[in-house]
């Protein structure tokens, strides 16, 4: 988990955060991005919409921190 990712309410609900991002980005925006990042990593061209490219990036790190958090506590209660 990065430090500072998760607001100190996103980490005592780490559930908001995927209702928050699904509502900042669709699950087809999300699988847009993942589609552009994998098509450009390969490509030795400029993405034109870089800067609307961040956006869904910064959601998913948030989701992957919050995810773990989430897999952590429930693993902590077994």
């Amino acid at each position: 988990m990065l430090p500072g990712s998760l607001s100190a309410e996103e980490y005592r609900e780490p559930v908001k955060v995927f209702r928050k991002a699904f509502k900042t980005c669709s699950p087809k925006a999300f699988d847009k991005f993942l589609s552009a990042v994998m098509y450009f990593s390969w490509a030795d061209v400029r993405y034109e919409e870089e800067g609307r490219i961040i956006i869904p990036y910064l959601q998913l790190m948030k989701i992957l921190d919050a995810a773990w958090l989430i897999a952590e506590r429930a693993s902590k209660e077994n």
